[in-house]
């Protein structure tokens, strides 16, 4: 990418705390001429323990909301965290809200000169056709006070251009160095390791998981692994299952008690096919974290991320459905050196989900896309 070479103060106004974006904040404030902050304007109350050890960097790149503050209150909390540091540019996490509320408001009542921008995944498809038009009106009203918009995937970017030309992709980012560094070519000689990583919801078809599961049984018999590392309420469809086939309980595994932040990594490191047959995922982290440790992933392109990061070289996208998931379970079980090749190349695509590279293509997209902050940033200074 090309070096950008405009100064400016960023501040990036979301809800609930993420280590994802304290990880990018991190890569953004590596380059030179750019200070980035995080306001969280939700606090977690309960983190797992693996976060313990990311606690540190979050403290040091974003301020959270204090407890006990609500409503109104959390969007005056958010505004005069943005009057003390005094950004060029404000990007918002959401689309309506505190978040967005603050960020208007500081340009509206504090700062004329600063530009506003919204960093949104696409918008859910909506219920019929009334909703569909309901939404495209907010948002064209909601997207037209934005100075430009940062979106996440095609499909977001193809819609929120309609409603503000001024327009870009930025996707995720998040430090893949863990699974970069994971090593290459992973081994054959050992039991194939399937693996799902994420909250066990029912928008990831887990009756279509286990079906299929069961039907790789039925067609090669139980020389593999299926590594679960989630929690969540189709827990039991898993546990209905495994009840149902016993054959299960000689496949099914479970890795989802971790000491630190990197440490669930460790699955996507040790498995080699990750199997994720989404309805939808906004934006999908655990794709490019599967990729870049060398996985081949089996997804839908109801996943943003599968659709940038995956082509026929890299992965498999296939339909949500017991026949189309047991066709590549098999074909992944009966072809281990293509598993192994796809996902080395894999892991030269997932890249361009780094924290490191995204931080890159924010600052240059934003040069580009409002050029002039650089000069407000030198006058301010």
């Amino acid at each position: 990418m090309k070096e950008s070479v405009v100064a400016r103060k960023i501040v990036f106004i979301s809800t609930q705390v993420a280590p994802f974006q304290a990880e990018l904040a991190e890569a953004v404030n590596r380059l030179p001429n750019v200070e980035y902050r995080i306001v969280f304007c939700w606090r977690r109350n309960q983190r797992p323990p693996h976060w313990l050890k990311v606690e540190d960097k979050i403290n040091q790149h974003a301020v959270t909301v204090p407890e006990g503050l609500e409503g109104d209150q959390i969007t005056e909390w958010a505004l005069n965290q943005l009057v003390d540091f005094s950004p060029d540019v404000v990007i918002a996490g959401g689309v309506r809200g505190s978040v967005p509320e603050a960020a208007l408001r500081y340009r509206r009542e504090h700062n004329g000169a600063a530009k506003v921008g919204l960093w949104m995944e696409p918008p859910l498809q909506a219920s019929g056709r009334l909703h569909a038009w309901a939404r495209a009106v907010e948002y064209h009203y909601r997207l037209r006070k934005a100075d430009f918009v940062l979106a996440i995937g095609d499909r977001a970017q193809f819609f929120y251009r309609k409603c503000n030309p001024v327009t870009a992709f930025v996707p995720y980012g998040e430090d893949l160095s863990e699974c970069l560094g994971a090593p290459l070519p992973k081994p054959t000689d050992r039991p194939l390791r399937y693996l799902f990583s994420g909250g066990l919801q029912s928008r990831h078809n887990f009756p279509v998981i286990m079906e299929s599961f069961r039907n790789l049984i039925d067609a090669r018999g139980t020389g593999f692994q299926f590594v679960v590392s989630g929690n969540g309420p189709e827990q039991m469809v898993i546990d209905k299952w495994i009840a149902t086939d016993p054959r299960l309980t000689e496949v099914v595994q479970y890795d989802r008690v971790f000491n630190d932040w990197n440490d669930r990594l460790r699955p996507f490191r040790e498995c080699d096919v990750f199997v994720y047959p989404t309805n939808h995922a906004g934006w999908g982290l655990v794709i490019p974290e599967a990729m870049a440790a060398g996985q081949l992933v089996i997804t839908t392109d109801g996943a943003e991320s599968a659709r940038y990061l995956i082509d026929d070289d890299t992965g498999l996208i296939i339909k949500p459905t017991v026949t189309e998931l047991t066709t590549a379970l098999v074909r992944c079980y009966d072809h281990r050196s293509w598993v192994a090749e796809t996902g080395s190349r894999a892991r030269e695509s997932a890249v361009r989900g780094d924290a490191p590279y995204v931080a890159r293509q924010l600052i240059d997209t934003l040069a580009t896309l409002i050029p002039e902050t650089g000069q407000v940033a030198r006058r301010a200074g």
